[in-house]
């Protein structure tokens, strides 16, 4: 066969030249008919996905407008959540309030430590004498706890009671 010998295309059955003509699965296709196959199946295959809502069509500029304004309601939103954002701490927090039920805390109990060693007295002694005055803040702020309800409070009357029973120490 030679270039110029003349073969039928078997889609349009147009006589064209070998040129013109290419062997696609066992069949002569004109480079036309070609062309017009290709443009069939990229359609074809456009709409498929826009079916499935991986395209999306084109919008009329109305409908784009509608959108962007959207977006930028959606952008403020995030904006203000991110100024508000306040992280999540995880892991071990300090207490800032304290346990009503306990009666000193380790500080506290330093703090006296400290007082009654300056005044001279043995360890034995201040050690009994810091259980003492321990059972004795359980005991009124079991009273305090009894008489109010608001945690506050019941911290600022246990603070003015410790600082009595810390001054009477002195």
């Amino acid at each position: 066969m030679k270039r110029d010998d003349k073969l039928k295309c078997s889609r349009c059955n147009k006589e064209k030249t070998r040129r013109e003509i290419i062997r696609i699965n066992s069949q002569w296709v004109c480079k036309d008919c070609q062309r017009e196959a290709k443009q069939n199946k990229r359609k074809k295959h456009l709409d498929e996905l826009r079916e499935k809502g991986v395209i999306r069509k084109k919008r009329s500029p109305q409908e784009m407008m509608e959108y962007r304004e959207e977006q930028k309601a959606q952008k403020l939103i995030t904006q203000e959540k991110q100024k508000n954002f306040k992280p999540i701490i995880r892991g071990s927090k300090k207490q800032t309030q304290r346990k009503f039920s306990i009666g000193l805390t380790f500080e506290e109990k330093k703090i006296l430590f400290g007082l009654l060693i300056k005044r001279g007295l043995p360890v034995d002694e201040v050690k009994e004498r810091i259980k003492a005055i321990s059972d004795n803040t359980k005991k009124i702020r079991e009273k305090i706890k009894s008489e109010t309800e608001d945690a506050k409070e019941i911290n600022r009357k246990f603070k003015e009671s410790f600082a009595k029973i810390v001054e009477g120490e002195r």
